[in-house]
Order: C-alpha cells, then structure tokens, then sequence
C-alpha cells in the first residue's frame, strides 16, 4: 500500500525555496513549497529555458488514493488554469517516486535525498527534466 504523505517524496519543507536545472543547461530557475501536508504538495515554479518556453506558475496536488480520483490544478503564466478533479497518481514507495497524470500535463517526482529531487514534467510534446535542489 502507498503512503499518502509527500514527504516520501519530497524532500523539502513548507515554505522553503530551491533551486532548478537541467543536467544539459538547458532549464534553470527556483522554487518555493508553498503549501505542504500529508495530501496537498503546492509549488510556486519559475523556468527559464534558452530555446524553447520554460515554465512559471503553480502546481498544486491534492493526493487522494492511489489510482484516479486526486485533484491537480496548474496555473502556468498567460495560460488559462488548468484543473483536473479525476488525475492520476501512481505511487512508488520503494523508489521514492510519485507519477502524476493530469490532462495534458504528466509529472514524476523522485525523491533522491534530504536535500535533493527529481521532478520531470511533460506537457503535450514538451518536456521539461529537472533536478531541485535545496538552497
């Protein structure tokens, strides 16, 4: 059975901000948890990117089983927001991984220490993959 806390799969704390980028430099820019409890990760997120778009807004996800059913809702800068009542979470403890499923947004973050993560972000065609560290 998976947990439904975040913090098996997210390393950092409420209010706490860190830092985003790409293995290939392609990404870069900050983070600050905004919100944080056993069933609600909200994330203000700010990417810029050299050739493509990058990313600024929030993500916010409210984990209420395993399966579809979970609430996501992305508010990305000069888009409409977007809000999905019937995502999709699969959650993997042993792995420290949570795949989330929205429309036409797919995430999966990976917690990979105390002061480290994964977070890849798929947006249609566009694909976004991150490592977040802790300032």
């Amino acid at each position: 059975m998976a947990s439904e806390n975040w913090k098996e799969f997210f390393p950092f704390k409420c209010d706490e901000k860190f830092d985003m980028d790409s293995s290939d430099s392609a990404f870069n820019g900050e983070g600050k948890v905004l919100k944080l409890n056993a069933n609600v990760l909200e994330l203000s997120v700010d990417v810029s990117a050299l050739l493509i778009p990058g990313f600024e807004g929030k993500i916010l996800i409210e984990y209420r089983q395993e399966g579809s059913g979970n609430r996501v809702l992305i508010k990305e800068r000069g888009e409409q927001p977007i809000e999905n009542e019937d995502a999709e979470i699969a959650s993997d403890l042993s792995n420290k991984t949570r795949k989330i499923s929205a429309g036409q947004y797919s995430l999966e973050l990976t917690k990979v220490g105390a002061k480290e993560a994964k977070l890849v972000v798929r947006k249609n065609s566009r694909s976004m993959r991150l490592k977040l560290s802790k300032r």
